[in-house]
């Protein structure tokens, strides 16, 4: 190995990630969140075992934008966007999506940090600040 720390560094950082993404992927919904402008009649409230997050634009555009930079290698602009998805209101698709964005993005920055990508240092930095702070 070229270099343990860094190594290490990176393993933190998907572990830090992921216990943050496993608590993100779970959306508390509140009942007035719910709750649709009409009381919902027994047996349509039997069938919903899920109540449906809608989707947040935001979101939708966090996770594209985030698609688009990692096909660039622009990691910090994909850090940035991940991290706000994961502070966004995720529905379970959009959930899903950030999740694997985010373990690919993991996988790319230890990649590249392993090669000596500066860049991939600042956006594996960032992501651990936002762990921090959560």
């Amino acid at each position: 190995m070229r270099n343990p720390v860094l190594v290490l560094v990176a393993v933190s950082v998907l572990v830090a990630s992921c216990k943050k993404q496993e608590q993100a992927s779970a959306p508390v919904v509140t009942q007035t969140e719910a709750a649709p402008s009409t009381a919902p009649t027994p047996a349509s409230d039997a069938n919903a075992n899920v109540a449906t997050v809608p989707a947040s634009t935001d979101a939708a555009k966090d996770l594209s934008a985030a698609e688009e930079a990692m096909r660039a290698k622009d990691y910090e602009r994909a850090a940035a966007a991940l991290v706000a998805a994961q502070q966004a209101r995720l529905n379970e698709q959009q959930a899903a999506m950030m999740r694997n964005q985010m373990l690919q993005l993991q996988r790319d920055l230890v990649s590249a940090m392993g090669a000596g990508d500066p860049k991939a240092k600042a956006a594996a930095n960032l992501l651990r600040q936002s762990a921090q702070h959560r």
